[in-house]
């Protein structure tokens, strides 16, 4: 198996960037991960995660869409890389937020921030939580340009956290 997972990065590696995000791969992407990460193949788990973040620079907005989407869903379905999954993606996906102009691209982002509010909250991460909140999400929601649907979506997604979330001080305060 480990073989097939091995070609299997590899193809992924050096793959065209609409296979590389393509909904197969989008569906795909986590269980090569994790077998990668406990196997002797770490540094190849992590160059599918660099290869990742790296189209959330991508100048077409359909491809950051899609790179938000299996970044989205590898954060939610990671098991055992979770936190190798967090710490790669966290600081690209934050940049992503700070400066993405694009209605659908802001859409899926809106999920990012629940996602990585509810990763931050079930950790001992509040801290990290408090300056994602007033670093990248709070300047976001108080600029002027960006569209009402991505303010009332992360607002709405940052409430869920609420109801969902442990019951903590800064969990608290998002009601």
């Amino acid at each position: 198996m480990m073989v097939r997972i091995d070609l299997r990065a590899r193809t992924l590696l050096v793959s065209p960037l609409d296979h590389f995000l393509s909904e197969k791969t989008e569906k795909e992407f986590t269980p090569p991960i994790e077998v990668l990460h406990f196997g002797r193949l770490n540094s190849q788990a992590e160059e599918l995660l660099d290869r990742l973040v790296g189209c959330l620079a991508e100048s077409k907005p359909e491809w950051r869409r899609q790179a938000v989407n299996v970044i989205n869903r590898a954060l939610l379905e990671s098991n055992d890389t979770k936190d190798l999954v967090f710490e790669k993606v966290r600081g690209p996906l934050a940049g992503c937020i700070r400066m993405e102009k694009d209605p659908t691209v802001l859409k899926s982002l809106a999920e990012s921030i629940r996602i990585l509010g509810m990763l931050m909250l079930t950790r001992p991460r509040i801290p990290m939580f408090a300056d994602f909140l007033a670093l990248t999400v709070k300047p976001k929601l108080d600029d002027p340009n960006v569209p009402r649907d991505f303010k009332t979506a992360a607002v709405a997604k940052l409430h869920t956290l609420a109801t969902h979330g442990p019951a903590n001080p800064a969990v608290e305060a998002l009601k």
